[in-house]
């Protein structure tokens, strides 16, 4: 195949296609605009009563999984087995992340420092 004079080579330049980004800004400033002057205080109460949920879900599952990673590190200790004292730093850890989460005071000694959770928790 030959090319000659009459054939057309037709080079496109390539766009990036953002539109879509631009789309999402303006909605996003519509919905600032018109949505949070008047119901703004109640989307904030509602998202911190979204986000506490999840925490105190995630904190409930570290409370229960630092407990029985605790319990087999134990019983890993007495059977002499290897990674007993590694678990059961794992389920102190879990524990503390936990009681943190969900604001359960536990009281324990890790390293000479204090683990309470009894302080004021939550978003202020």
């Amino acid at each position: 195949m030959t090319r000659n004079d009459s054939d057309i080579i037709i080079i496109k330049d390539k766009k990036s296609s953002f539109k879509g980004a631009y789309w999402v800004l303006f909605a996003l400033l519509l919905f600032v605009a018109i949505y949070v002057p008047f119901f703004g205080t109640n989307l904030r109460y509602q998202t911190s009563a979204v986000l506490k949920t999840v925490f105190n879900t995630i904190g409930t599952i570290c409370l229960v999984g630092g407990g029985i990673l605790i319990a087999f590190g134990i019983i890993s200790i007495f059977l002499k087995g290897t990674r007993g004292l590694a678990m059961m730093l794992i389920g102190v850890l879990a524990l503390w992340i936990g009681s943190w989460l969900t604001g359960t005071p536990f009281l324990f000694e890790l390293f000479g420092l204090g683990a309470d959770a009894s302080e004021s928790t939550g978003y202020h």
